[in-house]
């Protein structure tokens, strides 16, 4: 069974860093990163910290995954999809590029070289096209500024039990709830989405399918252990955050993390034993059968519907 982690090895990485002159890449990233609370504008990327690895993402999309490499090397990777001539990237599978140094190298053998920033912002232009409005939607929630506690972005749970794998949760943020700072799981779906949508009668946990998955998180959080794991690794996650936050502010603009995440680093965190859905209607569109199928799992599924982005305040959705 996996375990869930939230850190990332700062020293040693900022260390070889150095010693290989590659702080080039590297800084590229942080003059480019928006904390959660501020605008993302036309080339800002939004940070998640994984297992002893970072992940970069532009409207849901991972720009540029960075960690150390078998060889304790700094690398960053990055989807062929948005490295290759735009003729070669609708044909391209799973496939990434590394970029050690100044070069980046394809699998396949192909070499590109890495020529600052501008190369950087080509990758995030070529991310938009594959994009789409749910994740559009995320961003724009990322930059209304009472919603700077969120600390997560496209998180994914270990495998557990019988559960070898879970959908990804769109954000996870810290909240103040009755003074205790509290982690909440929130899943963004447009009111559109099929996946709100039955045609037959709801089945608890099953139909329609977003139940589903929020069921998977919900079982998850009831076991305490898990959420001690939790509450642990957000906590962790604030320290080195605070500490990128530090590296990116001393080579550019001030950008400060919000202040939930700011004390998680030294208060205990609760996590919520349910996932919250947040449904975007922008034009107050009318779906009331499939509306009151899920707001009869209220108790099970809080939601929220919002019609444009605004303060998500998933510590008072019932």
């Amino acid at each position: 069974m996996g375990s869930f982690v939230r850190k990332f090895d700062l020293d040693t990485f900022e260390k070889r860093l150095t010693n290989s002159g590659q702080e080039g890449w590297w800084n590229d990233l942080l003059m480019l990163w928006r904390p959660s609370g501020q605008e993302s504008g036309t080339h800002g990327l939004r940070l998640a910290i994984r297992n002893n690895y970072l992940n970069f993402y532009r409207l849901g999309q991972s720009i540029a995954r960075v960690g150390l490499n078998r060889q304790k090397q700094p690398t960053l990777a990055v989807h062929a999809k948005y490295v290759l001539p735009e003729a070669e990237r609708r044909t391209v599978g799973q496939e990434y590029v590394v970029l050690t140094g100044s070069t980046l190298t394809h699998p396949g053998g192909q070499e590109f070289p890495y020529e600052g920033i501008q190369t950087l912002k080509a990758w995030i232009d070529a991310a938009k096209d594959y994009t789409g409005d749910e994740k559009k939607f995320v961003d724009k929630l990322l930059s209304v500024p009472e919603n700077d506690g969120v600390i997560d972005l496209e998180m994914a749970l270990p495998a557990w039990g019988n559960v070898k794998a879970a959908s990804r949760m769109d954000l996870v943020s810290i909240e103040r709830v009755n003074g205790q700072l509290t982690v909440f799981f929130g899943e963004v779906k447009l009111f559109d989405d099929s996946r709100l949508r039955c045609r037959a009668a709801l089945v608890r946990d099953e139909m329609p399918e977003v139940l589903r998955q929020l069921s998977i998180y919900r079982n998850y959080l009831a076991v305490p252990s898990h959420r001690a794991r939790i509450s642990e690794q957000y906590a962790e996650a604030a320290q080195w955050l605070s500490r990128l936050r530090d590296a990116a502010d001393a080579i550019g603009q001030t950008r400060p993390l919000g202040r939930a995440i700011l004390q998680s680093r030294h208060e205990s965190l609760s996590v919520a034993n349910l996932a919250r859905l947040i449904v975007h209607n922008e034009h107050q569109r009318a779906w009331t059968v499939h509306r009151a199928k899920l707001e009869a799992e209220r108790e099970r599924v809080p939601m929220i519907e919002l019609g444009a982005a605004g303060p998500l305040n998933l510590a008072t959705t019932t």
